[in-house]
């Protein structure tokens, strides 16, 4: 019955592995992180039709600007070329008229031509702004009125003499003409100064915006990018994770089919023998008990209450490592006293003992300890079990226990066989057995069942041995409680 319940457990435990592993296989990635990368990216492309439209209409508007601030500083520059080539061409005109000298005609002359280049300019610049085409049709014919004037008194002066020039100069009409044209030049000059200042202005503000514009694109672009990439790698991770999963679920697959292997090999291997003892003297018994002495028949009790000890730590290993598989380990640690744990464990081997001294050491002044005691006195049993197993005859094994306010350490010591050098790095994997073990009984578990109830008490179990000399065992667990997560 206790094998059938084992076998059962190690079946509902490949159900649970198995359904982990269907339940793996019918997780569906959800395609969230798609959309919202494509939100991401779709939110990128639009932010960039949005700023490169406003850059767009900023450079169009920048190159306006630039127009006019073109536009204003060549009217400016133009105006005061008109007036200085006015006060040069008065000025050399009158140079003439006071001396006669032919040679201030020629600067007159060219001044005169300035003059009317400077006016086809300034046309051509106002061509445009309708709003000045009245004040300039006024300066044009002012400047026209001046330059006739100039040239009359020129003419007059060449046929008429000095004396009837300096009558046209008295009159006021010159200076009145010239007095307008000097203050509409300046005028204009003024005004086209502060448009080209505020041109000025709103290009360095256009030149900022559109700065401030690829600057904030670039910083989308870094942000949204960062973004793509944080959903890619989460989404990668998380494919990574389920494929940790279904990797996991297949290796406790594989695991558990070596364990019901293992398990199958172990029950028709170390089970037949306690079998055929038990059922061999039960035989004995039922035919043949009232012939036997007292003494045979107390020989055969002892050899079936043997036998069904064996089997019955047989399964509780097996029990032990199914439930630690499966994190279903029963864990009960409470306050208690070490020596009476030691003592118990050492009860339970004496059947195996046979003539072979079990010693007990204890040192320390406080030996409780926060731990599951039937657990603890499993793992020492198991410890000692394979102690008494590979010594000798006459073999001594000893178990030394040591407290310290923080940790509480068990040494089991015996003088056997040892372990081999190639055996010792898988000492602790299920069911394995050294190479020297081929004629002594066992499954395999013992050691593994320890480092189970070990870990749970988030303990160290080591081991030192040198072939032929013996092994020491040692576990170590803390004396104050450990928080335990996940413990059933």
């Amino acid at each position: 019955m206790n094998a059938v319940l084992v076998l059962g457990c190690v079946d509902e435990l490949s159900k649970n592995i198995l359904t982990d592993r269907g339940t793996v296989k019918r997780i569906k990635i959800a395609w969230s992180t798609e959309r919202e990368v494509l939100a991401a990216l779709l939110i990128l492309l639009l932010l960039i039709v949005v700023m490169s439209i406003v850059a767009f209409s900023l450079v169009v508007g920048f190159s306006r600007t630039l127009q006019t601030l073109d536009r204003s500083r060549d009217i400016a520059i133009a105006a005061e070329s008109m007036n200085r080539y006015l006060l040069d061409a008065e000025t050399s005109q009158r140079g003439y008229i006071i001396t006669g000298d032919e040679s201030y005609l020629e600067s007159y002359e060219q001044n005169v031509t300035n003059i009317h280049a400077a006016q086809e300019l300034l046309n051509r610049l106002f061509a445009q702004a309708s709003q000045y085409s009245h004040a300039m049709r006024i300066l044009m014919v002012q400047i026209d009125s001046r330059l006739v004037e100039m040239e009359n008194t020129v003419v007059v002066r060449r046929t008429l003499g000095f004396d009837a020039a300096k009558s046209v100069i008295g009159t006021d009409l010159g200076e009145s003409l010239m007095g307008h044209i000097e203050d509409a030049l300046r005028q204009l000059i003024l005004i086209e100064r502060g448009q080209f200042m505020v041109a000025r202005e709103l290009v360095i503000l256009r030149i900022r915006t559109i700065a401030g514009l690829a600057i904030a694109s670039i910083l989308c672009v870094i942000v949204l990018t960062t973004v793509v990439y944080l959903l890619v790698r989460r989404d990668i991770r998380a494919r990574q994770r389920v494929e940790q999963g279904l990797s996991t679920a297949l290796r406790r697959e594989r695991e558990l089919n070596e364990l019901k292997s293992h398990f199958i090999r172990t029950v028709s291997h170390e089970f037949r023998t306690p079998l055929a003892i038990i059922q061999t003297s039960t035989d004995l018994l039922q035919r043949y008990s009232d012939r036997m002495t007292e003494t045979r028949r107390e020989e055969h009790y002892d050899k079936l209450q043997a036998q069904v000890v064996r089997l019955t730590a047989l399964l509780e290993d097996a029990v032990t490592i199914q439930r630690s598989q499966l994190a279903d380990l029963t864990y009960e640690p409470a306050t208690h006293d070490l020596r009476a744990v030691c003592r118990q464990a050492i009860a339970s081997v004496e059947d195996l003992a046979a003539g072979r001294r079990l010693d007990f050491m204890a040192d320390g002044s406080s030996f409780t300890s926060w731990v599951d005691a039937e657990l603890i006195e499993r793992a020492l049993h198991n410890l000692l079990a394979n102690a008494l197993q590979y010594s000798g005859a006459a073999g001594v094994v000893r178990v030394q226990l040591t407290c310290t306010p923080t940790v509480t350490t068990i040494d089991v010591i015996d003088q056997g066989t040892g372990i081999a050098y190639d055996d010792q790095p898988r000492l602790f994997e299920l069911f394995y057995r050294g190479a020297n073990t081929a004629d002594v009984p066992g499954t395999g578990l013992g050691l593994s069942v320890a480092k189970s109830i070990v870990d749970l008490h988030s303990g160290v179990i080591r081991y030192q041995s040198t072939p032929g000399a013996g092994s020491t065992f040692t576990i170590e667990l803390p004396v104050l409680p450990v928080l335990k997560v996940g413990i059933a």
